[in-house]
């Protein structure tokens, strides 16, 4: 069912939320990518066939030399919607060689009309090649953690889409919430700007963290307990931020269970949620901006 069993798998239907597209996700300089080319074993994928599918065994990663592909998630209903894209100059099937998990937890498979040209790594030279090249092995590490944080976003956006969240108006300099507040709700920036800020340990004056603009995503504080393998919800949690509005500004309210529904149907995000924190990356120290 993959590209060592010719096979189409069910074209996906994109997420209410969108897919995060590739292009906002750097990628390898070019020269680290024909490296790890160069090394690599050459493969045509015709157009609709996967290089590998969901429940596969880890033991490849892959570069997309020429055309496009989409990475696919089939939800324990039998759902199959796609979370990503990739084009040329992208490599895939890295995260769950570097975190060795048993089976592949997505699928990705070929969309251009002309087919996908593609180098295979084995999990031995892909291997090899990080030990002799750590920088190469940063570069990956930094991409996946975007990777990551798409993943995440969009399906918190797919959240933002149900009826049941709310629209929250903030004028100028109005506090969305304080630190110390009760955490229950993410919110995804559709107009405007808001300022995350954290009280100064000493003196208890706000001090910026992150500014956080339209399609920006925040509040994961107590989406999951402390230190938990699972889907708990800290129904206890409180805010450790500030969030103000530095003008007027439209939110969507998603409760954390909403998002939790949701999660539950991709096997992928409780790991990507707690990982990266990425949802809300705003530190316990002020920062510059972080987009």
């Amino acid at each position: 069912m993959s590209i060592n069993a010719v096979s189409q798998t069910r074209i996906g239907t994109a997420s209410a939320g969108g897919v995060s597209p590739s292009t906002q996700v750097e990628q390898l300089p070019k020269d680290h990518f024909q490296l790890l080319l160069s090394r690599s074993r050459p493969a045509k994928l015709a157009a609709q066939q996967a290089a590998f599918v969901q429940g596969d065994t880890p033991s490849a990663v892959f570069l997309l030399k020429e055309g496009r592909c989409v990475v696919e998630v089939t939800s324990k209903a039998g759902e199959t919607r796609v979370v990503a894209e990739r084009k040329a100059g992208d490599h895939f099937g890295e995260g769950a060689v570097l975190e060795r998990r048993p089976f592949r937890t997505s699928g990705v498979r070929c969309v251009a009309d002309e087919g996908c040209n593609i180098g295979v790594l084995t999990r031995a030279v892909f291997e090899d090649i990080l030990r002799a090249n750590p920088n190469i092995g940063v570069q990956i590490e930094r991409i996946a953690t975007q990777r990551t944080r798409s993943r995440v976003r969009t399906v918190i956006q797919m959240a933002a889409e149900r009826s049941d969240c709310s629209v929250v108006k903030l004028e100028p300099n109005q506090v969305l919430f304080h630190a110390g507040d009760k955490a229950d709700k993410f919110f995804v920036v559709d107009q405007g700007s808001i300022e995350l800020s954290f009280p100064d340990p000493t003196t208890g004056r706000l001090l910026p963290a992150r500014k956080l603009q339209k399609g920006d995503i925040f509040g994961a504080s107590g989406l999951l307990s402390v230190g938990s393998d699972s889907e708990i919800l800290d129904e206890n949690a409180t805010r450790p931020n500030t969030a103000t509005a530095l003008e007027a500004s439209v939110l969507k309210a998603v409760p954390h269970d909403r998002f939790l529904s949701i999660m539950r149907q991709d096997s992928q995000v409780v790991a990507a949620l707690k990982r990266t924190n990425s949802v809300d990356s705003a530190r316990s120290t002020p920062q510059r901006e972080v987009r």
